[in-house]
């Protein structure tokens, strides 16, 4: 109610008015830009989008090779975007050239379980019968309706809440199929980091891929549905605390599942010296209980160098509360913290008041989403982002 949030926002001026006199602001604060794949189509795009990062005073960048289970480099596993024409070009190598130019860490960004998605012209099944969509029908997600994502018609409208076709974190291929993607890249270019994204379930009612659910029958001795059903209930004799039990139990599941692509991931980069990071939920507890991405965690065991926080909310309010609910979990490593800011919902003023913020607090830096968004905010006004050039100024 209003009543609430007044308190909230009085909460959260205080809050930072005792940030600004005692910050724990680091000396190495970076500044991250997410690329889309959309840059990623030709020689043009690529040399507009560092030089753009270079030009504005980022010292690192994501660029998105790895859209929908598809590749903007070259892959003896996935097949090539079909936006690429040029079937010589290879996107990734040509970033990783023209960023060390720049002096600009490239970081591979790639995501992980999303496997496709109605996006503009998209309106149907990938064209290549090569693609894993085709492949592996078996691999993708089902909810708790028992509806497999590889029943979709993609060309009809869905639920408002829907992302797109999932490959299952819990079918036991899946994740080995995951890390002979990333070794293939990590071994082939010379990246500076590895950033995951979509690395969790598409919500809170998947995950009932049919071979995921046997898996864990196998283990658990029951299935994870029939609570769901209503057949383990208090109905029919079961305490409380053993069901409170089950579904803990298949919570636990499902984070140790995605924990074990992580921790495997890791292990990789390792070898190679080189960054890992995941872009994340920015609500801790909401993440792991509703996505199964249980990220502070990964923070706390180093599963990972750092997290970035898809805190994309343009409201000051709203942004602020993730980093109140970190807090309160205790002591925290904000050095493995990168803030995720959007830039498509909010002007270039409100964003660099973020940014400060961030700094003040000690998070290791900030992230711009999207470089493809601020271009077409400056294709419309030209000094629009010049609020965040002074801040940067301000923060390096």
């Amino acid at each position: 109610n209003k009543v609430e949030m007044k308190m909230i926002k009085i909460f959260i001026f205080t809050f930072l008015f005792s940030l600004a006199i005692s910050s724990n602001y680091t000396d190495n604060f970076d500044r991250f830009l997410w690329i889309k794949a959309d840059s990623m189509k030709d020689q043009e795009s690529v040399d507009q989008a560092l030089q753009f990062a270079f030009d504005h005073d980022f010292n690192k960048v994501f660029v998105q090779c790895r859209y929908r289970g598809d590749a903007f480099y070259e892959s003896n596993i996935v097949p090539k975007n079909n936006s690429i024409k040029d079937d010589t070009f290879d996107p990734l190598e040509y970033a990783v050239l023209i960023g060390h130019k720049f002096n600009i860490e490239v970081h591979a960004w790639m995501n992980t379980y999303i496997l496709w998605s109605k996006n503009g012209v998209q309106d149907a099944a990938p064209s290549n019968l090569k693609h894993i969509y085709h492949t592996n029908k078996e691999w993708t997600e089902s909810n708790i309706y028992g509806k497999s994502d590889s029943e979709i018609d993609i060309r009809e409208t869905q639920s408002k809440n829907w992302e797109g076709i999932y490959l299952s974190p819990n079918h036991p291929d899946v994740n080995n199929y995951l890390i002979s993607i990333f070794k293939e890249v990590i071994n082939k270019y010379e990246i500076d980091g590895l950033h995951l994204d979509y690395i969790r379930f598409q919500d809170d009612i998947y995950g009932y891929n049919n071979k995921g659910i046997e898996e864990f029958k196998k283990k658990h001795n029951f299935d994870p549905l029939d609570i769901e059903r209503n057949i383990i209930s208090v109905k029919y004799g079961w305490k409380q605390s053993e069901i409170n039990s089950m579904k803990k139990t298949w919570q636990d599941y499902k984070i140790g599942n995605i924990n074990s692509l992580l921790s495997d991931v890791k292990k990789l980069v390792n070898d190679k010296n080189i960054d890992l990071s995941v872009a994340v939920k920015p609500e801790p507890d909401l993440a792991r209980d509703r996505w199964a991405q249980d990220w502070l965690s990964w923070v706390k065991l180093n599963f990972l160098d750092f997290v970035v926080l898809m805190n994309y909310y343009p409201d000051s309010t709203e942004f602020y509360i993730p980093t109140l609910l970190i807090k309160e979990d205790g002591p925290q490593d904000l050095s493995k913290i990168v803030m995720g800011i959007s830039a498509y919902n909010q002007e270039a003023k409100e964003i660099s008041g973020k940014i400060y913020s961030s700094y003040l607090e000690g998070f290791k830096g900030i992230s711009l989403f999207s470089y493809n968004s601020i271009d077409e905010k400056q294709k419309e006004n030209s000094l629009w982002f010049d609020p965040i050039i002074d801040m940067f100024n301000i923060v390096k």
